[in-house]
């Protein structure tokens, strides 16, 4: 379980690097951003549609909650990119995983997961690494309006985010260890379809055709990063669902986020050349021991 939780974290991280890149390198309009979605939905589905899921078998829950998760994960990745485009990979990721908050209160109220003092402290080890990444350029790039914008995004991809991974929850407990693979290709499939109506009427609102919003794939950089992004989108999707319903959230959530907040913070500084303060290594330490505390 704790190999597919890695694989999670990677994926995750892969995903917010990817979106990133796409943000800074080749945006330059919505239609933009959900062209270069809908593309990474559509290849999400036709390869999980390629391993067979079994439809026929597929329990009422795996179609509500991911046909929920589908809908808002589009959503959430687009506010997640505009985020990422006016402020610092490191912050912005920093300020989207603490969402990780809301399906752990869940699973401990309603599904009464223990919380060990070790794993408490675990926990108060990540809020303290949050904090210490966060310090360093924790606001946006340029005017104070446009911080104020990377604000709202950044703190609407925070409910997003913890409501995505809430439904995944959600799904495992209701159909404990069933239809992982058929909730992700549900979810991929309603993302598409989605995103495609969105696309549509943003292209009708910026005056452009279908064609002028996606970007060419004969670019090496643009087409390897819609496969990552297809990828990153499903497998890490996939893999949590497999150890959400054996792991508690206090253990899967945090570790999964916080992970995937040291890597991209990373990222950030020798990728994207983002600088990361003292305080961003002490806090980079802190994560560390956290998943140390989490998984021991």
């Amino acid at each position: 379980m704790y190999i597919l939780l890695l694989i999670t974290t990677i994926g995750y991280a892969i995903q917010s690097i990817i979106v990133k890149a796409f943000s800074k390198y080749f945006c330059k309009s919505v239609s933009n951003r959900f062209s270069f979605f809908f593309i990474a939905f559509t290849v999400a589905f036709l390869t999980l549609t390629l391993t067979r899921p079994a439809v026929s078998s597929v329990s009422g829950a795996t179609l509500i909650y991911g046909g929920l998760f589908g809908a808002l994960f589009v959503i959430s990745i687009y506010i997640y990119s505009v985020a990422m485009s006016l402020g610092n990979a490191g912050t912005t990721s920093l300020i989207m995983s603490t969402g990780v908050i809301i399906p752990i209160a869940i699973g401990t109220i309603f599904f009464n997961e223990p919380i060990t003092w070790l794993k408490l402290l675990g926990f108060i080890l990540i809020m303290t690494a949050c904090g210490l990444i966060g310090s360093d350029n924790s606001s946006g790039n340029g005017t104070s309006k446009n911080r104020k914008k990377w604000f709202i995004y950044s703190l609407g991809s925070t409910f997003t985010n913890g409501a995505l991974l809430t439904f995944s929850k959600m799904h495992q407990v209701t159909v404990p260890g069933k239809d992982q693979k058929e909730f992700i290709w549900i979810a991929m499939g309603i993302a598409a379809i989605v995103c495609f109506i969105i696309l549509k009427g943003v292209l009708k609102s910026e005056h452009v055709s279908l064609s002028d919003s996606f970007i060419p794939l004969n670019k090496v950089k643009y087409l390897f990063m819609e496969i990552g992004l297809a990828l990153s989108i499903c497998i890490p999707n996939l893999t949590l669902l497999m150890v959400v319903s054996r792991l508690p959230s206090i253990i899967v959530f945090p570790v999964s986020n916080t992970g995937s907040l040291i890597i991209v913070t990373l990222a950030s500084l020798f990728i994207f050349k983002e600088k990361l303060s003292v305080k961003g290594y002490a806090g980079m330490f802190a994560g560390m021991l956290a998943i140390m505390i989490l998984n021991f």
